[in-house]
């Protein structure tokens, strides 16, 4: 059986690994530099590292990510921000689960789809939340635990066998 702390060992290992990959910002295959602020930093208040870690982490916990964008006074992206996807809720102000029109709540606050990079890690139509292993393990432990408990009262796990006659030479 699987347990939190192999769980926690495995997310951290994620994290710490992608978070060093090298980041190269290209255009037309050449690489540009020095990279714009916003790829080597992209949150003014957090090394990138540490973003890159966050985001991993909510991906694979979590099954989705969620950047606020931060704007300049000229309206264009500065910056990014990571949001903590458990505080993060989602409506479909359209009522089209095939066609959503995303609102994001956050402490508070309420941002437009064009505000929020929602980042899921496997997309499901018709689901507004992504989906993650973790979730998705923990899906399928609960599924295997409620069909334990439906089999009927004396019944095993193991398939019965015959019972073995003693060798013979």
């Amino acid at each position: 059986m699987l347990h939190y702390s192999t769980v926690f060992r495995a997310v951290q290992i994620l994290e710490t690994s992608i978070a060093g990959l090298p980041l190269r910002q290209l255009r037309d295959g050449v690489e540009i530099v020095p990279q714009l602020p916003i790829i080597s930093r992209p949150d003014p208040n957090r090394h990138r590292s540490e973003f890159v870690r966050l985001t991993v982490g909510d991906m694979v916990v979590r099954g989705e990510a969620f950047w606020l964008k931060l704007r300049g006074l000229d309206g264009t992206v500065k910056g990014l921000r990571v949001l903590p996807a458990s505080l993060v809720s989602i409506t479909d102000l359209s009522g089209d689960p095939a066609n959503p029109w995303k609102q994001y709540g956050y402490m508070g606050n309420v941002y437009r789809d064009e505000d929020i990079l929602h980042l899921p890690f496997v997309s499901i139509p018709g689901r507004l939340h992504g989906l993650g292993p973790v979730e998705a393990g923990r899906a399928e432990i609960n599924g295997a635990m409620e069909r334990g408990m439906r089999r009927p009262c004396g019944s095993t796990s193991q398939p019965s066998r015959p019972a073995s006659s003693p060798r013979t030479r």
